[in-house]
């Protein structure tokens, strides 16, 4: 993915896909992969999800690795 495209998912919003001004208020949220999804050397990178529910594919930024797991949240 080029950094063009990556810049306009940063400025997009993943739910809706309308695009997110510079002073709009934005939420996140934290997700964990199963056990033998492998994330390796995404990090930093987006990576599309299928919502099988909701019949819809959104895009997410896999967070970069930390040393210190509790640093994180964990």
């Amino acid at each position: 993915m080029d950094n063009s495209k990556k810049d306009q998912l940063l400025h997009t919003c993943a739910w809706c896909t309308q695009e997110i001004d510079e002073n709009e208020d934005i939420f996140g949220f934290g997700a964990n992969a199963s056990h033998d999804i492998d994330l390796e050397g995404k990090e930093g990178e987006f990576v599309s999800l299928n919502l099988s529910l909701r019949d819809k594919t959104v895009f997410a930024l896999v967070p970069e690795k930390t040393k210190d797991p509790s640093m994180a949240g964990f």
